[in-house]
């Protein structure tokens, strides 16, 4: 299962729930497809702890020279939430799967010698696997302080798409224990 590898909460915000004020859901990834998914799974793990979530896609990725969340930001005020959740989803290490292979063994000896011969012989070459990492933060609108941020790392197996249904799970559940919502 996905782990998380850091998480950062403001005790201002820890009484102050979030369970009535709509969310905006943003995601970055490598590719819109991948960023709409992350939208849903964010959005589906978010609703089912009881936050009010509204995904948002086709934002731009800089924000602008006023704020570090500018364009969420700006985005989530005229949408009239509350906070703003940002996802951004990379790869965190790609390693290699061990190879399949065939072993072959003869043997032979007598009472007292023994001797043998084996073979190993790889019948596919080693596959790259890659783990994915998700960083999150919850963004407060009015203030433009960050309310909780987290970082989550998943194992390398599954597809990409479960490994992202498993990192917001894990994010849901984070910041949902550090008390937002």
């Amino acid at each position: 299962t996905p782990r998380i590898e850091a998480q950062w909460s403001d005790p201002f915000f820890a009484n102050q729930t979030l369970s009535r004020a709509p969310v905006l859901v943003v995601c970055q990834a490598e590719s819109p497809f991948i960023e709409r998914l992350c939208i849903e799974q964010f959005v589906s793990e978010f609703k089912e702890r009881g936050l009010r979530t509204i995904g948002a896609t086709n934002l731009p990725h800089s924000p602008d020279t006023n704020s570090q969340f500018g364009p969420y930001l700006a985005t989530a005020q005229a949408a009239e939430t509350h906070a703003v959740l940002i996802a951004k989803l990379r790869p965190d290490a790609t390693y290699l799967s061990p190879a399949s292979s065939v072993d072959i063994g003869i043997g032979g000896g007598g009472r007292h010698i023994s001797t043998g011969v084996g073979i190993s012989v790889p019948i596919a070459s080693p596959q790259p696997i890659t783990a994915d990492a998700c960083s999150a933060d919850l963004i407060d609108v009015a203030s433009q302080k960050v309310m909780w941020s987290a970082k989550a790392v998943a194992p390398g197996t599954g597809s990409q798409q479960d490994q992202l249904a498993k990192l917001a799970q894990t994010l849901a559940e984070s910041a949902h224990a550090a008390g937002l919502f």
